[in-house]
Formats: structure tokens, sequence, C-alpha cells
């Protein structure tokens, strides 16, 4: 399969609302969660057993060659900031790089980060003495 990290992610999240029209994309992140961490046995505890929907959703993904794992990685960097996904759309920075990026980076916004910014000024200024 071709294409950006990010085509890829669209290509599966059509595909599982087509198969499972009422599935949301939240419930999609939770239970693609649980499917990454089952997908590896010496991963998963002992009593973990899937629902009847995880069940389908795990089969689906399997059935048409996808790697739960590797889906989940495609939803956390996909769902980051704006400015992540729109390198993730040009190809220019890999999965790899977007997942290697602090939390706080690929969550805020840059209006978040230049406000963080002079926070921090603020506080250097005014009472850190």
């Amino acid at each position: 399969m071709e294409g950006t990290v990010y085509d890829k992610y669209r290509l599966v999240r059509e595909s599982v609302k087509r198969e499972f029209k009422k599935m949301e994309d939240r419930v999609l992140f939770k239970l693609t969660a649980k499917l990454a961490t089952w997908h590896y046995p010496n991963k998963r505890s002992k009593q973990m057993t899937l629902t009847k929907e995880e069940a389908m959703l795990y089969e689906f993904y399997i059935n048409n060659g996808y790697n739960p794992s590797t889906v989940y990685k495609w939803i956390l960097a996909c769902n980051s900031n704006e400015e992540v996904q729109r390198q993730l759309k040009n190809g220019e920075i890999s999965l790899k790089k977007a997942l290697a990026m602090p939390k706080y980076q690929r969550k805020l916004t840059q209006t978040d980060t230049e406000m963080l910014y002079q926070i921090k000024l603020a506080i250097q200024k005014y009472v850190v003495r």
C-alpha cells in the first residue's frame, strides 16, 4: 500500500466506516488501542478478552491486511496538531518521527505554544529573580 501515513489512515478509517456504519472516531480509537495490545500475545494480560464488537473489528483488520498496532500508530500520529498533520499529509516526516515528537508538541497548536512561551517568560521575569 503506497502513499503517505495520512493517506493510509484515511483509507482505513473510510473502510471501517463503510463496514461499521455507526462507529464514531472516538470509539474506533479506543477499540484499536485495545486491539493493538491484543495483537501481541506477550504484551496482553491473561485476563484480557475481546467483546463481540472488538472481535469483529480485529477480524476486519486481519482480513484486510492491517496490523492493529500499526493502525493505532497511524491514528495517534494523524490526530495530533495541525502542523504534524500537514507534515504527514505532505510526506515531510515519517510515522516514526511524528511519534517520536514529545507528546506536548504533537497536541499543542501554534497559538498554545506561543502562549506557554509567554507564560514562561513572565514567570522568569516576575517570579524568579
